[in-house]
């Protein structure tokens, strides 16, 4: 069973993720924010009703996972070559297939004026979302990248062989 900051934490948390400004809102002390917004994290209860709630959250937004990832794959697989017809002009974006308008970030058009202030033509520019950070999400939800250091080997182990390597290089 939850307590009131434990309650509190977890309503607190899912304002921005970050446990130990959480724990601070949550009415814990500073000085031991960090600590306890981390204890708070690790505690299956707390951990549950997170988990709940975003559920819940992305349920009433309408968003599931296989959305997010398709949004995520039309962005890092994007192919800006269709953006452009068969002589390198921007195509109107009506004819943009959906892959294509989910990929782009702004279109810019600029006019170029004669002194008379006639239109000579325009100047198109398209900008594309970061294609390296959709990737690097993509590869996250694989699992090919890890950012947690598992250490298999114990940590006394380690020290004895790493003396005995310098004993080595030293003799």
């Amino acid at each position: 069973m939850l307590n009131a900051k434990q309650k509190m934490f977890i309503e607190e948390y899912l304002l921005d993720m970050n446990a130990s400004q959480a724990a601070i809102r949550a009415g814990y002390s500073p000085r031991s924010a960090k600590v306890l917004g981390c204890k708070s994290l690790k505690n299956p209860e707390v951990q549950a009703a997170i988990a709940a709630r975003l559920a819940e959250r992305g349920k009433q937004l309408g968003v599931e996972q296989d959305q997010v990832l398709l949004e995520i794959a039309r962005i890092a697989f994007n192919d800006p070559r269709l953006a452009f017809d068969a002589n390198g002009a921007l195509l109107p974006v009506q004819r943009w297939s959906a892959d294509l308008a989910a990929a782009v970030a702004a279109v810019k058009v600029h006019e170029l004026k004669a002194a008379d202030g006639s239109v000579l033509g325009a100047c198109k520019e398209i900008k594309f979302w970061d294609k390296g950070k959709q990737l690097e999400l993509a590869a996250r939800h694989l699992g090919m990248l890890n950012d947690k250091l598992v250490v298999t080997t114990p940590v006394a182990e380690l020290i004895r062989a790493a003396r005995a390597r310098i004993r080595q290089q030293a003799g």
